[in-house]
């Protein structure tokens, strides 16, 4: 972990890289995304971080 600044933005169904990371994500936290999703209609965001140049 650092204290290098990083961008945030958000990630949503419909854009470009939202079934690749929600993939990601999911599958790092044993499926409990997919399953919250299941429990509720709205969509989950995904928050991207990159870091910030130097």
């Amino acid at each position: 972990m650092n204290d290098r600044p990083v961008t945030a933005r958000a990630v949503r169904p419909g854009d470009a890289d939202y079934d690749r990371l929600w993939d990601t994500v999911n599958a790092k936290n044993h499926n409990r995304y997919r399953a919250y999703q299941k429990a509720t209609s709205r969509p989950i965001p995904i928050v991207a971080l990159s870091p910030q140049p130097s």
